[in-house]
């Protein structure tokens, strides 16, 4: 006789807690118990340390694109300079506006 499909008990904490991120560990547990699953509260704790530990991760990942721009990276910087002359309309609209700027 074939089992019946398992649920990913860490699956549904993580959906849990991105469903609701201000529940408590004590809020989840019974919160899980009435779908039938049985987890410790030592799961839901790393669960949640898990999930904090990538937003943390990618938060320092940005802060250190933006330290290495301003670093005086000079590839970076050239980069940059390049994607704002796109976004103002050309090289030509860039050198017009650094002119007015330095007027």
């Amino acid at each position: 006789m074939p089992k019946g499909k398992k649920t990913n008990k860490s699956q549904a904490i993580r959906d849990l807690l991105t469903a609701k991120p201000d529940m408590t560990v004590k809020e989840v547990l019974p919160a899980l118990a009435t779908k039938g699953l049985k987890v410790t509260d030592n799961l839901v704790y790393f669960i949640k340390g898990k999930m904090k530990a990538k937003t943390q991760r990618r938060k320092r990942v940005v802060k250190a694109a933006w330290a290495a721009s301003s670093n005086g990276d000079p590839v970076t910087l050239i980069r940059e300079v390049k994607a704002l002359a796109g976004r103002s309309g050309g090289i030509g609209k860039l050198k017009e506006l650094v002119e007015a700027l330095a007027e």
